[in-house]
């Protein structure tokens, strides 16, 4: 069983557009702090 989590998991972080390291880093905000992010900080 925890190797079909683990395979689920897999494929869809392979799939996905969004970044590992920027999922991360945005788990734990506030909806209120998306609208102050400064793209300019972050490349």
């Amino acid at each position: 069983m925890k190797i079909i989590i683990l395979l689920c998991t897999l494929l869809l972080t392979s799939c996905s557009s969004i970044p590992l390291a920027t999922i991360a880093h945005f788990s734990d905000a506030k909806p209120e702090d998306f609208l102050t992010v400064n793209p300019k900080k972050y490349w």
